[in-house]
């Protein structure tokens, strides 16, 4: 489940039904002071609750804070994990748009084409 700003008391209500929601606390819309939060946006475990982070340029989901938050979590991930996760070559393939698929490329090729027929004629 994707978190959204916007829908923040819905997201709330819905987190505080699951596992995780009924045992802990978090501040969804905590403003992070890490730079590495523009790559990622915030997600739950659709059936659990459990706090999660998926990457904005890979789709890679990493776990967040559930050691904490969730019963059975054995450690604790934070922003070091996620840093680490930008050091990855997955990571830095998809960022540079090498890994772009589906509708994104159909886009950003349309779009190429558009402009080098435009330039051409």
């Amino acid at each position: 489940m994707l978190y959204d700003n916007m829908m923040n008391t819905e997201w709330v209500q819905w987190w505080l039904e699951t596992d995780c929601g009924k045992t802990s606390k978090i501040n969804w819309d905590a403003g992070h002071q890490s730079t590495v939060w523009k790559d990622f946006s915030q997600v739950a475990n659709g059936s659990n609750g459990a706090p999660k982070v998926i990457c904005k340029h890979c789709s890679l989901i990493l776990e967040y804070l559930s050691s904490l938050l969730c019963p059975g979590s054995k450690t604790r991930h934070g922003t070091s994990s996620l840093i680490r996760h930008c050091i990855t070559a997955t990571y830095l393939k998809a960022a540079s748009g090498a890994q772009t698929t589906g509708i994104t490329k159909f886009l950003q090729d349309t779009v190429s084409s558009f402009l080098f027929k435009k330039i051409i004629y």
